[in-house]
Parts: structure tokens; sequence; C-alpha cells
């Protein structure tokens, strides 16, 4: 058994999956439609769907996606000059880590760890 995917409820898939696809080169797969949008990375797949009824978007979630990169203040840097700012880069010891949220409001880090 693996992991598929992660699935993000939101109320604008066109704008979530195109913030991942820029800043993170993720693909969109097969079947996508108004309400979904697959999109595979080297790591994973996020599944960015339409928010009905129940579900809750946005900055409630308690899921936090973390992205792999060697160097903190070099990926802080390219991802500012592209319009996408982090928060303070955190350092304990060698791990290093900075915070952001996706146009959704969904809480996303990146990590040497």
């Amino acid at each position: 058994m693996r992991l598929a995917r992660i699935i993000l409820f939101v109320r604008n898939v066109a704008e979530v999956a195109e913030f991942y696809q820029k800043f993170f080169a993720m693909e969109p797969q097969p079947g996508a439609s108004a309400d979904w949008v697959e999109l595979a990375g080297p790591g994973g797949n996020i599944a960015v769907h339409k928010a009905h009824g129940g579900a809750h978007p946005g900055p409630a979630s308690p899921v936090k996606i973390v992205f792999y990169c060697d160097n903190i203040e070099a990926a802080k840097q390219s991802f500012s000059e592209q319009g996408l700012v982090f928060g303070k880069t955190h350092s304990y010891g060698e791990l290093q880590f900075a915070d952001a949220v996706d146009p959704a409001g969904n809480p996303i880090q990146i990590s040497n760890r």
C-alpha cells in the first residue's frame, strides 16, 4: 500500500492548481474538471477539489504540505521573485524551514528535512 494523494478542498480550484503548478512544478494529470485537478510531483500527488456543502476549505485545515529543498534561503529568494513570500526561516541545528500559505489559505512549508 502507498499514499495515493493529498486532497485539498478549496473554493477556487483553478487558482490553487495554478499556484502549485507555478511554484512547485506540479503537472496536471488526466481527468481534470472544473471541480477537480490532480497534480503530480516528484514526491507525490496533490488533488485540488471544489469544496461543496460540509467540506471546509482553507486555513482551518489541520494539514501542512511540506516541500523539500536543499537551500531554504535560495528557494525563498526565488519564490519571492515570482510573488510567493515565505516567512522567517527557522533553524534547529541543521534543520531549516519556512512557512507560507497557498491561495486558499492552506499552510505550506519548505524544509531541508
